[in-house]
């Protein structure tokens, strides 16, 4: 039986990174193998586009509402009892999904769930990342856990593509969730810790850049909602297969990781900026050219140029965020950050669902991938600067 450890005060150690990594890595395994289908789940089961996109609009919706207690709960319980709290809700929303495809379950019982796992595991990531920064490599730390996720990630889609072509994807969920069990274990190997003092957003009225960075972090992660939602799909609607979709997605996270190496170095060397905006440029290309790729061969190098411009924009634009997350506030400020890529999220997928209603759904995939592309040109711009701690009022 596994006993989580009571909250102590102490500082972070590589101990506490490798159990992170540990734990991460196998839950994007085990998200990996069910993670990209589940857009493609929904349409086999009959769903319209309009209603898929639907679901991640309250997804998103339920993300940015839930957000502030998750911060809260940070701060009483700590990070890695958050990330927990992601794990166990990450099991309930698979469970459930695999269960009951209805619009009423899946609207109102999976996306809150999914979104409160999908929050959690965000924002306590982030949190425990914070804590590298201070070690002067936290573009390494972001690089190496993106380097793990994207290899364990590689797995999961194909081994997922294979499990639902010739057993179900029903059959996939039950994989990922006995998987997501196991990866529980490794994140309470050594005690919890928590910082001293009560979670209060009225301590980022200091931080001069902070609206700056909720723009450019809001916009430029649109992008990623076009990652999760649209590219599955676009995908599955070029190669009609499981496998084959499994298989572009599996190759493409395999090239990222030295694309993550790369950038988390660069970062630790004050070239971030330059890397993200290489990336930011790239990944508009990418976007244009896997609209436009005639073939399956193109479209998956497409796609792997895609992930690779991905890991250049977001390793640095993780470094610059955590970067500014000053320790009197960082866990308020984190959530800060979150709740603003959620906001835009919203707005994107409801200004998407808005057009699904007026153009076919191969115009509404290819907007989608192409608009993507157009907003992560937004990292081509700069977070505020931000060179010291500020003074702590005692």
């Amino acid at each position: 039986m596994m006993i989580l450890h009571a909250p102590t005060l102490y500082r972070m150690t590589k101990d506490d990174l490798g159990e992170l990594y540990a734990s991460v890595s196998m839950r994007s395994f085990a998200l990996g193998i069910v993670g990209i289908f589940i857009p493609i789940f929904l349409y086999k089961q009959g769903w319209t586009l309009t209603y898929i996109l639907f679901f991640f609009m309250l997804f998103f919706m339920y993300s940015l509402l839930s957000a502030k207690y998750l911060g809260e709960y940070a701060t009483k319980y700590g990070s890695k009892h958050l990330m927990a709290v992601s794990f166990a809700f990450s099991f309930a929303s698979l469970a459930f999904l695999s269960i009951d495809q209805s619009l009423l379950v899946v609207f109102c019982i999976v996306a809150p769930l999914y979104a409160v796992a999908e929050s959690a595991y965000w924002l306590s990531n982030h949190i425990i990342l914070t804590e590298a920064k201070e070690s002067g490599h936290v573009g390494g730390a972001i690089a190496k856990l993106n380097i793990l996720v994207g290899l364990f990630s590689a797995l999961g889609p194909l081994i997922g593509g294979i499990i639902g072509e010739r057993f179900g994807l029903r059959t996939a969920f039950i994989v990922a969730l006995l998987v997501l069990i196991v990866a529980l274990r490794p994140l309470f190997v050594t005690r919890e810790g928590i910082s001293s003092g009560t979670f209060d957003l009225k301590k980022l009225e200091k931080d001069k850049g902070l609206f700056h960075d909720m723009l450019i972090l809001g916009v430029g992660t649109i992008s990623n909602a076009v990652v999760v939602v649209f590219w599955p799909l676009f995908i599955y609607s070029r190669t009609g297969g499981l496998i084959k979709t499994g298989l572009i997605v599996a190759i493409s996270l395999t090239v990222t990781t030295l694309a993550c190496w790369f950038a988390g170095h660069l970062s630790d060397n004050n070239k971030g900026r330059k890397v993200r905006r290489i990336g930011a440029i790239l990944w508009a290309f990418a976007a244009i050219s896997m609209v436009l790729s005639p073939s399956i061969i193109l479209l998956g190098l497409s796609n792997a140029t895609a992930h690779v411009s991905q890991m250049l924009s977001v390793v640095p634009r993780s470094a610059t965020v955590i970067s500014h997350a000053f320790s009197e506030y960082r866990i308020e400020y984190m959530t800060v950050m979150f709740m603003s890529i959620q906001f835009f999220k919203v707005l994107f997928m409801t200004i998407m669902v808005i057009v699904s209603q007026q153009v076919s759904e191969t115009q509404v995939l290819n907007m989608g991938v192409l608009f993507g592309g157009a907003t992560a040109l937004v990292y081509y711009y700069s977070f505020s600067r931000k060179q010291k701690y500020p003074e702590v009022v005692k």
